[in-house]
């Protein structure tokens, strides 16, 4: 799935997913090398996670918290703990992630209508 792809799936602008790309708000995420002018492609998951970290972002977070907030659901890994995205992605929890800020501000993210977006 391309960018714009992904950009129409998550509502989201097209800016804000290569933002997340170009800034690298996603830990452990390897990009494809495109090429100028070529449509960087990504897999399923990894599409579900780029418009994951693209929604947070485009609903305020600063980057900085973005890139928290990834690092704690596991980024682009598929590791297995029960609230990693992969987990959520493969519909074996419940999909609802949390994650408490320094601030003590607490983002609760319903996921459903997004993973749903991207298994079609």
């Amino acid at each position: 799935m391309d960018v714009a792809a992904i950009a129409k799936r998550a509502k989201v602008d097209p800016r804000k997913v290569r933002y997340v790309l170009d800034h690298s708000l996603i830990p452990y995420l390897l990009q494809p090398a495109a090429g100028r002018g070529q449509a960087r492609e990504f897999d399923p998951f990894l599409s579900f996670t780029i418009a994951v970290a693209a929604s947070l972002f485009d609903a305020g977070l600063p980057k900085e918290h973005v890139t928290t907030v990834m690092r704690a659901w596991g980024g682009a890994s598929k590791r297995t703990h029960s609230t990693s995205l992969w987990t959520v992605f493969k519909q074996e929890a419940v999909p609802e992630l949390e994650y408490t800020l320094r601030q003590n501000v607490t983002l609760m993210f319903l996921l459903i209508d997004l993973r749903n977006n991207f298994l079609e």
